[in-house]
């Protein structure tokens, strides 16, 4: 993996240099490091597997929720006025959730849910998971 190609995927995903570091089990200087433009560091492959990984479940993700969109549009016969997707306010309330993937990666996956439902002339509005206690 490219410095450029790891600067891509984390900025794709949503992650913070920190947010990364915390996936590896490495300081955050060290992954400012691998992305670096004046030096071409090595990313280890269970790193560079991890983000290609999350790339992944966003794709699967994003399709998912756009074929069951579809699905119900179809068994209900007509388009609902508002198509209502849930995002979490921070990743305690992700966790609790039972949310596996970084809070922000989830929330790349809402976006981009959002983003094809609205390419597809749907009216979409996010809104926050309620805040337990």
């Amino acid at each position: 993996m490219t410095p450029a190609t790891l600067a891509t995927l984390r900025e794709a995903l949503g992650l913070t240099h920190e947010d990364v570091a915390r996936l590896a089990d490495v300081d955050p200087r060290t992954v400012r490091r691998w992305q670096s433009p004046q030096r071409e560091a090595t990313v280890p492959n269970d790193v560079s597997e991890a983000l290609w990984g999350l790339m992944e479940w966003v794709t699967d993700t994003v399709d998912a929720a756009v074929e069951g969109v579809e699905a119900m549009i179809e068994q209900q016969g007509h388009e609902p006025e508002v198509i209502d997707l849930t995002r979490y306010v921070d990743a305690a309330s992700a966790a609790r959730a039972g949310i596996e993937v970084p809070h922000p990666v989830h929330t790349a996956a809402v976006a981009q849910i959002a983003r094809e439902l609205h390419a597809a002339g749907l009216d979409v509005a996010v809104h926050y998971s309620p805040v337990e206690p």
